[in-house]
């Protein structure tokens, strides 16, 4: 296992560290690094008026269980300080993204979009 997670606020540069290239929307959010590296990134971008929240991460990070679960803390407490809906999409390609998301609190809306089913947490 790789060194101990450092889980901070997301910046500009981070992003573009993580994807590569410019993100498509500006977000607020946090990362988590390993050994210097963005391993995960997670947080809230607006589409349509609509926070939707997010998370995308390395296989690196994949073995911090608590770091995740921190995480995933510091998001729902963005979502909750929002006060009003937010949105997400159950990815098909992480097989246990739905269940987090329920745990979450998050419901199905009975929509697909081109992310997958979209969820919501009132």
């Amino acid at each position: 296992m790789s060194s101990n997670p450092i889980i901070r606020r997301a910046t500009h540069a981070d992003a573009i560290a993580f994807y590569k290239g410019d993100p498509l929307y500006s977000f607020k959010g946090y990362v988590v690094e390993l050994n210097g590296d963005i391993a995960g990134l997670a947080g809230i971008y607006y589409e349509d008026g609509k926070p939707i929240v997010f998370s995308e991460m390395k296989d690196t990070m994949r073995p911090h269980k608590k770091a995740i679960a921190k995480t995933c803390r510091l998001i729902m407490k963005m979502v909750d300080d929002l006060g009003r809906a937010a949105y997400a999409f159950a990815c098909p390609a992480e097989p246990t993204s739905g269940y987090l998301l329920a745990k979450l609190g998050f419901k199905p809306t009975g929509m697909v979009g081109p992310h997958g089913d979209i969820l919501v947490r009132n």
